[in-house]
């Protein structure tokens, strides 16, 4: 007789048995968790083999014993009154039957056992995870916005994954889905602040900001006079066209055929990258100062030179007179007199003042200083700009939301 066992571990075992006297030939337990089954086969073995019908009981025999005479009775010893009756063969051992065994114990085929759910529950969540930081991160990168609160759908969808591919939830799954979720968070968090910062130091988007910015100067500014710069600087500045400094006038105004080009296209992004990275720009602007220098201070005098500071700071807004200037500013003009008189008379040329500013920059040791991008400061702003407040409360939410799914909580 086949039968089938479902044990209380979740373990299903199919068997054949021979029963005896509509009941198991032996006792049964379960191979893994050691449960009692006996009790289990009988019933299914009661439910397969009808009960016989009692048998009626058989009719009682009444001997009528004749009374004895009156008088004298004669009593009978009692082996022979019992020798008187039939006596029947005693019984002999009963014959030797083997009893029936057990065969083909195999286990039927069962569900997914409880680890490999485990390992299929941390596989959704690493899957969803790996999503949510994926949307999260593609968002910002087509709408340059940062929808933080995305951050919480990266928690929803682990959580989703464990519960789907592990069917069932635990503290352990709970704890690792948390994990997957805070290094999807944190992942995409990171990646957005690095790009913002390297779009922000690629040229390519300092060129474009310059290109902007000079189209709408030149338009505001379409005839370079002082009273159309002052209106510009006043709306740039948030101030009153009167308050606006006759240097900052003057530095637009020479600043104006740059933003011309710019704005008209005559100067490409190769041509501004150029004069970017060889100096161009810095030695221009020296080489410009250098003259003003020269012009104002022709002899190099110590009244020379203390008029053209005060007339320094009276172009800041400060009036001071020639007397109360620092000794220690007019010697470092003094000192400063020589190389620009070299740049003016053409004797320090770009490239050797390139090379100059780059020796300059060297440390201590001659080596090239450490390029942002690559330095430690730059990861330890990358690290701030991603762990914000509002940054860790999304981070928090997420986590939680992720571990709450996937532990039956």
């Amino acid at each position: 007789m086949d039968l089938k066992i479902l044990c209380a571990c979740g373990s299903k075992y199919a068997f054949e048995v021979e029963p005896v006297n509509g009941r198991v030939p032996c006792e049964l337990r379960c191979p893994n968790c050691k449960a009692d089954w006996t009790e289990a086969a009988n019933a299914q073995i009661a439910q397969r083999i009808p009960q016989p019908a009692p048998a009626a009981a058989p009719p009682i025999a009444v001997r009528v014993v004749p009374a004895a005479p009156a008088g004298l009775r004669i009593s009978k010893p009692a082996h022979a009154a019992e020798s008187s009756e039939p006596q029947s063969a005693a019984p002999g051992p009963p014959s030797a039957r083997p009893l029936p065994m057990i065969t083909n114990l195999m286990p039927a085929p069962q569900k997914e056992s409880s680890y490999s759910r485990f390992l299929l529950g941390i596989g959704g969540a690493l899957i969803g995870a790996a999503m949510g930081a994926a949307v999260y991160f593609t968002v910002f990168k087509f709408t340059d916005k940062k929808v933080k609160l995305l951050a919480i759908g990266v928690g929803f969808l682990a959580g989703l994954g464990a519960r789907l591919l592990g069917k069932e939830g635990s503290k352990e799954l709970g704890a690792i889905t948390g994990a997957l979720v805070l290094v999807g968070i944190f992942g995409a968090q990171y990646m957005m602040v690095k790009t913002e910062i390297d779009e922000a130091l690629d040229p390519k988007t300092y060129y474009r900001e310059q290109v902007e910015y000079a189209k709408e100067a030149v338009k505001a500014v379409p005839n370079g006079t002082e009273q159309e710069i002052r209106a510009y600087l006043a709306k740039e500045y948030e101030e009153e066209a009167s308050a606006i400094d006759a240097s900052d006038v003057r530095e637009f105004k020479e600043d104006l055929p740059r933003l011309r080009n710019l704005a008209s296209g005559a100067v490409t992004f190769e041509d501004f990258q150029t004069r970017m990275f060889d100096g161009t720009e810095i030695y221009d602007t020296r080489l410009a100062y250098a003259k003003e220098v020269l012009e104002a201070i022709p002899t190099g005098s110590e009244k020379e030179v203390r008029a053209f500071l005060v007339k320094q700071y009276a172009e800041e807004g400060e009036k001071v007179k020639p007397e109360a200037v620092d000794a220690e500013e007019v010697q470092a003009m003094k000192d400063e007199l020589p190389e620009l008189r070299d740049l003016v008379s053409g004797k320090i040329t770009k490239e050797r003042y390139a090379i100059k500013r780059i020796n300059e920059d060297k440390n201590a040791d001659g080596e090239d200083e450490e390029k942002f991008q690559g330095s430690g400061a730059y990861k330890m702003v990358l690290l701030a700009m991603s762990l914000s407040w509002f940054n860790i409360v999304c981070m928090v939410a997420g986590v939680g939301l992720a571990y709450r799914m996937s532990t039956d909580a």
